[in-house]
C-alpha cells in the first residue's frame, strides 16, 4: 500500500529531525500492550447507551463525542485509523485533532468521511521531529443520532505493516489503525504489540433490543498467497433471538483487498496477495435490523519458494556504456532473493568478442529473502588491449533450487574510434600558399609608397 501512505510520509519527511523533543505522557492504564479504543467521557464507557443514566437521554438529533484514546504507547507522531459505524442510527458530524490531544501541532494528511458507515484519519505531528509516547487522546468524534436504534463503534484492525494492496472496499485505502514515528528525515511504522478496544451506541432498551454480536475465523489460520480461505461467521449471534441461524439476517464480508459483494456466514475467498490485511464481517440481526460488526488482522504469507533474479547489470553506471580506447569499465551486477529461502549461487561476468571471462569469479554467494539483503557485486575491465567496435557483457548467474538453473542478463559498451582529420597537413600548405605571396606583395606596395 504504497499509493495509499504517500501524503503522509511526504509531510513526515519533511519534519524536521535535528532537534527530537520526546513528550511524556503519563500512563493511567499500566498494561503491557499499547491500546486503541473508543471511549466517552460524559458516559465514562466505550459504550453510549441510553441505560446509563450518565450517558443522557439520547435524542433524536442530539450528538455525542467518542474519544480515540491511546494507553501506552512508545514514541510516534503520526497515526492512521478507521473507524466503522452504522449510518442508519447516526451520522458522523465532526471531528478534532487539536483541543486536547496528544499532539502539539497536528496536521491532517487525509480524513475521508465517504462513504456512510466508515471514517478514516491519518494525522502526524508537525514540530521539529518532536515524538510523543504514553497515554493520551488521539482524536474526537462527533456523531448526531438519526434515530431510535443502534450502532457499533468498531475500530479496523491494528497492524504496524499493512499490504501494500490493502484498501477499503471503496478503494479509499486507510482500513487499518496504526502508529508511526519520523525521525532524522525517515519514516518507519512503530513495530509494537497493539490492540483496539471498541465500543457501541443504542438509543433503545427493553426486551429484544440488544444489537447482535460479530464473530468469525478462517481456516487455515495462516494462509498463503494465492490459495484460499475458509471464513467462517456463524458464530454470530442475537443474544435476545434465538430463531434459525442465531437470529442474524445479512452478512457482509470486507476482506481489506479492495473487493466487494461478499456475502453469507460461510465462504472461501481467494488470497491472491502477502501481507496483513483487516477483515472486517459486519452482521445485521433478523427482529430489529440491529449492526455489529468485528474487525480482525488476517496475516497472508508469501507462498514457500526459491527465486533469485539479477535485478541489474550497470557498465560505469548504465546498461549502455561508450568508451575511449584505454577507458576502464566498471561493472556492477544487483541480486535480489523474491523468495523465502535463501539462495546460494554462483556468478561470473564475461564479454565477448572473443568469449573472454572478466574476474573475479563470485562462488558460493548467498542472498537472504527480501529487498533489505539486495546484494552487489563489482569487477573492472581494462580496455587497453580492445579494438574498435562494439561488446556484449554477459553477467551469468547459476542457482541448481531455481528454474531456470541457470539465469543471464546483458548488457553492451563500444569502444570508440577517435575523430581524425587527415586532410590537415594540406589544408594547411594551402593557406600557406595562399598568405605567403600575399604578404610580399603588401610590403613590396609600403615600400612603394614610402620611397615615392
Amino acid at each position: 500500500m504504497r499509493r495509499r501512505s504517500a501524503a503522509l510520509f511526504i509531510i513526515l519527511i519533511t519534519v524536521s529531525a535535528l532537534a527530537i523533543i520526546s513528550v511524556q505522557y503519563p500512563r493511567v492504564h499500566a498494561q503491557s500492550t499499547t491500546n486503541i479504543g473508543v471511549w466517552n467521557n460524559a458516559c465514562a464507557s466505550s459504550n453510549i447507551t441510553i441505560s446509563n443514566a450518565a450517558c443522557g437521554t439520547l435524542s433524536v438529533s442530539d450528538t455525542f463525542t467518542v474519544d480515540i484514546n491511546l494507553t501506552d504507547a512508545p514514541q510516534f507522531n503520526a497515526f492512521e485509523l478507521a473507524l466503522f459505524y452504522d449510518p442508519t442510527s447516526i451520522a458522523l458530524a465532526s471531528f478534532d485533532v487539536s483541543s486536547g490531544t496528544m499532539f502539539s501541532n497536528p496536521f491532517i494528511a487525509k480524513s475521508y468521511t465517504t462513504p456512510l458507515g466508515v471514517f478514516r484519519l491519518s494525522v502526524a505531528n508537525l514540530g521539529g521531529g518532536q515524538l510523543f509516547s504514553g497515554s493520551g487522546t488521539l482524536a474526537h468524534i462527533t456523531f448526531q443520532i438519526n434515530g431510535l436504534g443502534a450502532s457499533p463503534l468498531v475500530l479496523a484492525a491494528a497492524m504496524a505493516d499493512p499490504s501494500p494492496r490493502a484498501t477499503g472496499s471503496d478503494g479509499n485505502g486507510l482500513d487499518w489503525t496504526r502508529l508511526i514515528s519520523s525521525a532524522s528525515g525517515s519514516t518507519i511504522p512503530v513495530e509494537t504489540l497493539m490492540t483496539t478496544s471498541d465500543g457501541y451506541f443504542r438509543n433503545v432498551v427493553g426486551p429484544g433490543m440488544l444489537p447482535p454480536i460479530a464473530s468469525f475465523t478462517w481456516s487455515p489460520s495462516t494462509p498463503f498467497e494465492l490459495q484460499s480461505a475458509s471464513f467462517d461467521g456463524s458464530a454470530s449471534r442475537d443474544p435476545d433471538n434465538t430463531q434459525t441461524g442465531n437470529g442474524i439476517s445479512k452478512y457482509n464480508w470486507a476482506f481489506g483487498d479492495g473487493t466487494l459483494g461478499f456475502t453469507g456466514p460461510l465462504l472461501d475467498h481467494f488470497l491472491q496477495y502477502p501481507g496483513n490485511f483487516s477483515v472486517v464481517l459486519t452482521v445485521t440481526d433478523s427482529d430489529n435490523n440491529f449492526q455489529a460488526m468485528k474487525a480482525l488482522v488476517l496475516t497472508v504469507s508469501q507462498t514457500p519458494q526459491h527465486n533469485i533474479a539479477i535485478n541489474a547489470l550497470l557498465l560505469n553506471g548504465s546498461p549502455i556504456a561508450s568508451l575511449n580506447p584505454g577507458d576502464k569499465l566498471n561493472l556492477v551486477v544487483t541480486v535480489v532473493n523474491p523468495g523465502t529461502f535463501p539462495e546460494t549461487f554462483n556468478l561470473s561476468i564475461s564479454y565477448k568478442p572473443p568469449l573472454t571471462l572478466i574476474p573475479p569469479l563470485f562462488i558460493n554467494e548467498v542472498v537472504q529473502p527480501g529487498a533489505s539483503h539486495t546484494r552487489r557485486f563489482n569487477a573492472t575491465l581494462a580496455t587497453t588491449s580492445l579494438g574498435f567496435g562494439n561488446y556484449e557483457v554477459d553477467a551469468q548467474l547459476t542457482d541448481p533450487n531455481v528454474h531456470p538453473s541457470v539465469i543471464t542478463t546483458k548488457a553492451l559498451f563500444t569502444i570508440v574510434e577517435p575523430v581524425s582529420i587527415p586532410y590537415l597537413p594540406i589544408a594547411l600548405g594551402i593557406v600557406l600558399v595562399i598568405a605567403v605571396p600575399s604578404s610580399v606583395l603588401l610590403l613590396r606596395r609600403r615600400r612603394r609608397e614610402d620611397f615615392e
